[in-house]
């Protein structure tokens, strides 16, 4: 009986899991040349050591349930999600799923055929996890050893439905399209995916990996929505550590082939972090010389203006420090953005040479280098709040006031209210004879009653009336989730607070309904995009007409409630993009959409 038990020990040793999937992946594993053409044999991660920290996320106690890797192409994207699948196949094995973009028949030749079952079978470890019976190792279904291995892709009728699934891993997610049908609206096929793995909650893990194209799908908000990490390396010369990046002006402005131009020999540190070449690379007749870019491209380090080259990067990588810049994400969502400079063989002046031969083609040619090299959705800002144009929003000379007294201006006060599961954001404002708004008082309250009981607290005295207080009139409070909640809580205020809801279209303006199970109380439904234009560009952004104020000792948690505002596209298709913790720019719209229905030169369908 012992030896019986030592013999099948092998078959069951993931009670004993190693504590890195990466060390045991280098460690066991060789690379099987239909898998890496280039480099088979032992599986190494010495050029992208990078890579062996989002392979840990594999471990089935590392706490990771989920893990967004947006990155470059030809930077080991299917690899990583097939090594980790083997991994797990081995140790903590559940029944899993890979979905390979739309295509099932892309699944299945680019993750079955040349991955999986090459490194299956090329691996003693995994080879012995295969079923004796060859038809139950499909391309499609692989029956292995302590679990079964489906591969499918999005567009499959039924390879997303049916099943009950411990691991989802997606790859090419952002290829992944809704296609909406006319009868009832479904889900998203990239979320069916990572639903199979709700019966395992608390177990499951999901993978998504792809290179990110559109900023609205929800991959990319995966990403986002992540602890969005990023690798910082030292610069060789001055030991500073900084991201690689490929961007001017703090990010807010892409990039063009002149702009970079300008920009050769005269690096700035304070707003400049890019590539730059030799001006000797431009010929007398106009065009570019790529060898003389290839042999004279270098990397400007962002922060002492430090010449960087190609070979200096592999020591840089070894020493790269993983920096979390969304510090308030769920701690079991990891996400990762691994631009292309992260692979040594990736060089400087390559990228260059393509930034050049892409950049004569304006939008098409850049979008390309954002996607495939940055690893970024193309955005097509048209404006981009900055937060120093929210802090020049304070009021000056005879008109600053301090927060919490009324401004010495005629008008009348209102309060607006953005709920939220954990904190219920408010703000006061007053709204002028012109529409502007002068902010007066913000904060938070836990849950609707103590929303209800504040607001008899509230009372404000007149900069310019000692002892002259004011009360708010009514308030605006956004009901687009916790709906009957909500509207409850309007009916008990004696309709001091009145609901609304913000629409998606991208014209128009307001309109107030009854409310059918509410007696009395109206719902102002309002075109969220519309109102967004007229606080963040209008009023702040460019501070024409109306405006908006606020007091000279405005906090800095006020102004980042508003910070981070971005429209994207132009015309009818511009939208704002959707941005985290925005509760007091919300309640504060709120108040804008007030000045609408208050106003006698806006009135319902009609644009200014």
């Amino acid at each position: 009986m012992n030896r019986c038990a030592q013999a099948v020990a092998p078959l069951f040793d993931f009670s004993a899991t190693p504590d890195r999937p990466s060390v045991w992946m280098e460690e066991n594993l060789v690379l099987p040349a239909l898998m890496s053409p280039r480099s088979p044999g032992p599986l190494s991660f010495r050029t992208v050591p990078w890579a062996r920290e989002i392979l840990d996320q594999w471990h089935p106690e590392s706490g990771t349930r989920k893990c967004s890797v947006a990155i470059a192409v030809q930077m080991i994207k299917t690899t990583m999600m097939t090594l980790g699948m083997s991994y797990r196949m081995k140790y903590g094995p559940v029944p899993m799923m890979a979905v390979g973009g739309m295509s099932a028949d892309w699944a299945k030749r680019e993750i079955s055929k040349k991955r999986l079952h090459p490194l299956i079978k090329a691996n003693p470890l995994l080879r012995q996890l295969m079923p004796h019976d060859p038809h139950q190792f499909g391309l499609t279904e692989m029956m292995m050893a302590y679990g079964a291995v489906l591969v499918t892709g999005a567009g499959s009728d039924t390879g997303l439905s049916g099943s009950t699934q411990g691991i989802v891993a997606i790859d090419e997610a952002s290829k992944i399209k809704h296609q909406e049908s006319e009868g009832a609206q479904e889900a998203h096929p990239y979320r069916l995916a990572q639903d199979r793995t709700k019966d395992y909650v608390g177990q499951e893990f999901i993978w998504n990996s792809s290179t990110p194209n559109d900023p609205r799908h929800p991959f990319w908000e995966d990403v986002e929505d992540g602890t969005f990490e990023h690798f910082y390396v030292p610069c060789p010369h001055c030991g500073e550590y900084f991201k690689f990046e490929f961007e001017s002006l703090n990010g807010d402005k892409k990039l063009t082939a002149g702009e970079l131009e300008r920009t050769i020999e005269n690096a700035r540190p304070d707003i400049y972090r890019s590539i730059v070449w030799s001006p000797d690379a431009r010929l007398a007749d106009g065009l570019w010389s790529k060898q003389k870019i290839r042999e004279t491209a270098r990397y400007i380090c962002p922060k002492n203006g430090c010449e960087i080259k190609d070979s200096d990067k592999p020591g840089m990588l070894e020493k790269y420090e993983s920096k979390v810049e969304n510090p308030t994400a769920d701690p079991a969502h990891k996400s990762y953005r691994v631009p292309c400079f992260y692979k040594p063989s990736r060089t400087f002046g390559g990228f260059a040479i393509q930034f050049v031969d892409r950049g004569d083609l304006l939008n098409t040619g850049l979008q390309v280098i954002y996607n495939h090299e940055l690893a970024l959705p193309w955005e097509d800002i048209d404006v981009s709040v900055k937060d120093q144009e929210i802090w020049d929003c304070r009021a000056t000379g005879d008109l600053a006031y301090q927060r919490g007294f009324v401004p010495r201006v005629k008008g009348m006060l209102f309060a607006g209210a953005d709920w939220g599961q954990s904190m219920t954001h408010w703000v006061n404002g007053l709204i002028d004879a012109d529409e502007n708004i002068w902010i007066v008082d913000w904060g938070t309250v836990e849950g609707l009653q103590s929303l209800l009981r504040l607001r008899k607290e509230w009372e404000y005295e007149r900069a310019d009336k000692p002892g002259v207080k004011i009360r708010p009139r009514f308030g605006f409070i956004d009901s687009g989730d916790n709906a009957n909640e909500i509207y409850k809580m309007c009916q008990q205020s004696g309709r001091f607070w009145l609901p609304t809801k913000g629409s998606g279209a991208d014209s128009g303006e307001w309109h107030v309904s009854p409310l059918k199970n509410y007696p009395g109380l109206p719902l102002h439904t309002y075109v969220d995009k519309v109102a967004k234009d007229d606080l963040y560009d209008l009023r702040i952004h460019q501070k024409l007409d109306r405006r908006l104020y606020l007091p000279t000792n405005v906090t800095a948690d006020y102004i980042a409630g508003l910070s981070g505002q971005r429209r994207l596209d132009r015309g009818r298709t511009a939208y704002w993009k959707k941005v985290k913790h925005d509760h007091y720019g919300d309640a504060t719209k709120e108040i804008g959409v007030i000045s609408w229905t208050t106003s006698g030169r806006r009135r319902p369908g009609n644009s200014d």
